[in-house]
């Protein structure tokens, strides 16, 4: 191989021509292309010329394929009711809550889920199944608000991200009912 640093190399990705030289390796090279170039073909073509002390010129070219995948994933996420009745009543606002919910489409296992309820995140990430999220929450924070957000981020092989929120309602029901009872007169004259 008799090419040197600073030989010309012509790089060609469809109808974009870049210039560059031979590193001071004399077997190595790089130049920036924009990456909505590369997106836009399949293929990329590189030609090195060099010459000799004699002053024969050489030209050598090469094309490499690769793939575009520009593609964001799917994802999709939901929040279970946050009760069985979906209310927090003054014993669960004492209390750590399970919110809970499933993700889907390309959500996988280990996908990072921000959960937020008022001024509050919590931070979890897909359980092993790949389907399902926890995370525990004080049932004070869950008392002092009417709703809970959550966000699940998803990254596929070629590294596109998607994202993908959901809120839920619930109520909030704090205060003990009323009570009261009385005894009825034992006889028609209350004595015996």
């Amino acid at each position: 191989n008799d090419v040197k640093a600073g030989d010309a190399v012509t790089v060609t990705v469809g109808t974009e021509t870049y210039q560059t030289t031979v590193n001071a390796d004399g077997k190595t090279w790089s130049v920036n292309v924009p990456g909505a170039v590369l997106a836009a073909n399949g293929d990329i073509s590189a030609t090195v010329t060099t010459r000799d002390t004699a002053g024969n010129v050489t030209t050598a070219d090469s094309t490499h394929a690769y793939g575009v995948d520009t593609d964001a994933p799917a994802a999709s996420i939901t929040i279970d009711d946050i009760t069985s009745d979906n209310v927090i009543n003054a014993s669960e606002s004492g209390q750590s809550i399970a919110v809970t919910g499933q993700v889907g489409d390309e959500v996988k296992a280990g996908d990072a889920i921000t959960v937020t309820v008022g001024n509050e995140t919590y931070q979890t990430t897909v359980s092993a199944d790949g389907k399902t999220w926890s995370v525990n929450v004080p049932g004070s924070v869950l008392a002092a608000n009417g709703d809970v957000s959550a966000t699940v981020t998803t990254r596929d092989n070629a590294g596109n991200l998607t994202t993908a929120n959901t809120t839920h309602t619930y109520g909030v029901d704090t205060v003990a009912p009323v009570a009261s009872i009385t005894i009825d007169d034992v006889t028609s004259d209350n004595v015996i």
